[in-house]
């Protein structure tokens, strides 16, 4: 028998796009799969690692090859003098895309005898992957390798084949595409002439932006990690207990399983094998199942490319009593780490003031013990002012510093404890701050038990509640944590990623505690298959579009909750049809004679509540939204204020005015901005467009509430009457 040739292990990896940096930011794009980055990436991280003077002459599209590299190093632990004996495979879909059409455009411009020879020699396909050698001292063999199919997994085979042939130590895996776009323009034109030929060609109607990096080498006998096996996927079938990332276009082998496409995540990209590749191996360090496949659907073989750990069986491992992808969530959720604490002094037999929330002995969540040492200082804070905050009390930095000091268990419950017996009865939740401007509105335990009361008739038949929202949201914490106890199930929170785990943890009876997109992300990640029989779900936190819903009551029952922070839960309805009223609302008029909301029931009130939006009433108890009067907007499933982070903008020294407003559908999903500078300078605007600005932003809002296109103008743009209109980007 001949002996086996040893495998190939991923060292370490680099991944930038125009979704972020790291596989972090990657993974964050899954709850927004139809949301592509209006903005390329930013590299101006480089200067960490190398002087930038030295790169005046080097295209983004290098830049991008070149960061991801330095970022695949950082990521394994190594310096460029440790690839002396190491080689180069990049892999690109169109290369250096930019300086290609410099070049071309110099010919139309001068004619082939004047075109500018630089622009020819920088467009070479080959240029990135020298440029990474210079740059990181690699002298062993180099290959660039482009096309439209099978780029990522014959890369890796090249990979393979000059590390077992010792070639090279190490070898450096780049895939690289940039965002061009008179090629966008040219592709979108040529698909409206040629639909049937573009189809074929598999033409993209628009493109992404990313690098990814793998730093690999051949696997010592006995060692961990995660290994990289490309193969012909006609000849090597997905094995049963793997899940499946799939890109391209066409049919693939998947037996019928669900399946994960992220290319209305990130774009449709030649390379986009290669991120699927970059999730996959976060699945597995994050308690995923023992393999991930990736398959690139319509390329010829080799095209799949297996992601596996190897790693030594662990013996007398208790086994959990949930699988890994329920426990394993990397950040947990502070405040339901906080929970599960509570609930394990509850079932020693200890109380305090949850008692009137109904947390009674027995309640399971009782893993903290192997939870909170995992957790780094930086998450155990968060937990603890999440906590404080929850329960009313604004001067408790001593507290979340104690907390955050210490990963034992035992002095946790001890501080907690303490905590509850001095802690108000309210519970205070907070609106999303996507600007900076949260507001905190407090709540009765009783109000919302009766509020989680009224809707769990609509559940007659749940066995277990699964929620994916935070439970320090006032919907997370009514209907993942209260619901469940009115029901008498168990109830567990999952990460909000709808791959393949998720769907096998289904089961009919089960109600799924979810928000918009997460329901947009799972109706993609389903590909046209079925969900099981017997789901439930409940949508709540922001509205959801009307396709996602006619889609999922397809095949489920679906409860859409209406309400906001101040007010939670105010209506419920289960199909296309008006909101009803939960039974404690009722309408009214302020002393305006503006409609608002008074509350009765079990917690009467004698304040009334204005509306966050204008309502169609069709009767005293049914109506349907129609707009939002505090003029928010929804980005990436957040609520934000355009008004308010103009007056942000406006606090700069360099700016007069400015407008901020959500952009056209056909221009993407985010905010731009439009700004009157001090004056038309040029330094001033390059400034106003710089990395020291947008630093400036990030400090002052979230990321949701970032603007991602700014217009800059003398004036604001306003119509004949004056009155402010929107601009083109």
């Amino acid at each position: 028998m001949s002996e086996r040739l040893p495998d190939m292990l991923l060292e370490g990896l680099g991944v930038i796009g125009a979704f972020g940096v790291g596989p972090k930011a990657l993974a964050a794009r899954f709850l927004q799969p139809d949301q592509l980055p209006e903005e390329g990436a930013d590299t101006d991280d480089l200067a960490r690692f190398v002087p930038l003077r030295g790169l005046r002459h080097t295209d983004h599209f290098s830049r991008l090859g070149l960061l991801a590299a330095f970022y695949a190093l950082e990521d394994a632990g190594l310096r460029p003098d440790d690839l002396v004996e190491s080689g180069v495979v990049l892999v690109s879909g169109y290369g250096p895309a930019a300086r290609t059409f410099e070049f071309l455009e110099s010919i139309r411009a001068h004619g082939p005898q004047l075109a500018s020879p630089l622009a020819f020699s920088l467009s070479v396909h080959n240029i990135p992957a020298a440029v990474l050698a210079l740059a990181l001292n690699i002298q062993g063999p180099c290959t660039t390798l482009c096309g439209c199919g099978g780029l990522v997994a014959g890369g890796l085979h090249i990979a393979r084949a000059r590390l077992r042939e010792g070639s090279a130590r190490r070898i450096l895996f780049a895939a690289v595409d940039e965002r061009c776009r008179e090629f966008e323009h040219i592709a979108r034109a040529f698909a409206l002439r040629h639909p049937d030929v573009a189809r074929e060609l598999r033409v993209p109607e628009r493109f992404g932006e990313a690098a990814v990096c793998f730093c690999l080498r051949l696997r010592k006998a006995g060692e961990e990690g995660v290994i990289l096996e490309p193969e012909d996927c006609g000849t090597f079938p997905p094995a049963d207990e793997e899940e499946i990332f799939v890109s391209g276009e066409g049919a693939a082998d998947c037996s019928g399983r669900p399946v994960f496409c992220g290319s209305a995540a990130y774009g449709r990209l030649p390379i986009a094998q290669a991120l699927d590749i970059v999730l996959a191996r976060s699945r597995l360090e994050n308690g995923g199942s023992a393999g991930m496949l990736c398959v690139e659907r319509g390329a010829p073989p080799p095209n799949a490319v297996r992601v596996r750990r190897a790693r030594a069986t662990r013996k007398g491992a208790a086994a959990d009593p949930f699988p890994a992808f329920a426990m394993n969530i990397g950040r947990v959720e502070g405040i339901a780490v906080l929970y599960g604490l509570i609930h394990k002094r509850l079932a020693e037999g200890g109380g305090g003031v949850l008692e009137s929330l109904g947390f009674s002995a027995g309640d399971r969540l009782s893993l903290v013990h192997r939870l909170l040492p995992a957790l780094t200082s930086q998450e155990r804070s968060a937990s603890a002012g999440e906590f404080a905050v929850v329960f009313g009390d604004d001067q408790n930095e001593t507290f979340a510093r104690e907390l955050a000091a210490s990963p034992d268990a035992d002095f946790w419950l001890a501080r907690l404890e303490d905590f509850l017996r001095a802690a108000p009865r309210d519970l205070c939740f907070s609106t999303s701050g996507s600007t900076g401007l949260p507001v905190r509105c407090r709540h009765s335990p009783a109000s919302l038990f009766e509020e989680a009361g009224c809707v769990a008739p609509y559940f007659p038949g749940a066995g277990r509640v699964l929620s994916v929202m935070p439970a320090y949201h006032v919907y997370g914490f009514v209907f993942s944590l209260l619901l469940p106890r009115i029901l008498g199930v168990p109830n567990f929170f999952l990460p909000p990623v709808p791959i393949g785990s998720f769907f096998q943890l289904l089961r009919p009876g089960d109600v799924i505690i979810t928000f918009p997109f997460f329901l947009g992300a799972m109706l993609s990640a389903l590909r046209g298959s079925l969900l099981p029989p017997g789901l439930s779900f409940m949508c709540a936190g922001a509205p959801c579009p009307p396709e996602t819903l006619r889609a999922l009551r397809a095949q489920a029952f679906c409860l859409e909750i209406y309400g906001s922070t101040e007010t939670s839960a105010v209506g419920a309805r289960s199909n296309d049809g008006p909101y009803e009223l939960l039974p404690y609302w009722s309408r009214t008029r302020d002393e305006r004679g503006e409609f608002c909301l008074a509350r009765g029931g079990a917690v009467p009130s004698a304040e009334l509540f204005p509306l966050p939006d204008s309502l169609e009433w069709l009767n005293e108890r049914r109506f349907l939204p129609l707009a939002r009067l505090d003029k928010a907007v929804q980005v990436g499933g957040m609520n934000v204020y355009p008004e308010r982070v103009a007056a942000v903008l406006r606090a700069h020294p360099d700016i007069v005015d400015c407008a901020v407003r959500l952009m056209r559908p056909e221009e993407g999903s985010r905010l731009k901005a439009f700004i009157v500078p001090v004056d038309m300078n040029p330094v001033r605007l390059k400034r106003l467009s710089g990395p020291l600005f947008r630093a400036w932003i990030a400090e002052r809002l979230a990321s949701p509430a970032r603007p991602r296109h700014f217009s800059f103008g003398g004036a604001l743009p306003r119509g004949s009457a004056g009155k402010l209109r929107d601009w083109d980007i």
